[in-house]
């Protein structure tokens, strides 16, 4: 499904609004839910294996912001315990500072692959086959020597 697509706009669109607006009077976290479950099928809408790629950049990175928000990696459960507010200037501990790296780590490598793998493939397969020809054209010299 495409943003401009007509199944989106008169479809997808109007029913992702009637549902986040119809949950306004709820918790945050059935808001944050609802919207994570439509991001899903939209995502999925046009190869359903790009959920499981969703899936586990969401974990990811929800596991990273508990343990930025608590300072600890077994904030895991569904505890209502409010996270404490995070001030500037505060240092933090090496667990929060590796949670975000390998946050954004973890992104950028998914982004990455998914922007160049064919561009790194493409220009593979040039080079290659180039040198090939190269080789060809050297055996061909030689040969009439």
């Amino acid at each position: 499904m495409v943003f401009s697509s007509p199944v989106f706009v008169f479809y997808f669109l109007p029913l992702a609004l009637a549902i986040y607006y119809s949950l306004r009077g709820t918790r945050q976290r059935t808001l944050n839910l609802s919207l994570s479950i439509l991001g899903y099928i939209f995502y999925g809408w046009s190869n359903p294996v790009f959920i499981v790629l969703m899936l586990g950049t969401t974990s990811v990175d929800w596991l990273a912001s508990l343990i930025i928000a608590h300072d600890d990696w077994r904030a895991w459960s569904f505890r209502n315990r409010p996270a404490p507010m995070l001030t500037v200037g505060t240092p933090r501990s090496r667990l929060q500072y590796w949670a975000i790296v390998g946050s954004v780590v973890s992104n950028l490598v998914v982004l990455g692959f998914f922007k160049y793998f064919n561009f790194g493939i493409d220009n593979y397969n040039a080079l290659v086959a180039e040198l090939g020809r190269s080789e060809e054209h050297t055996s061909e010299l030689q040969s009439r020597q």
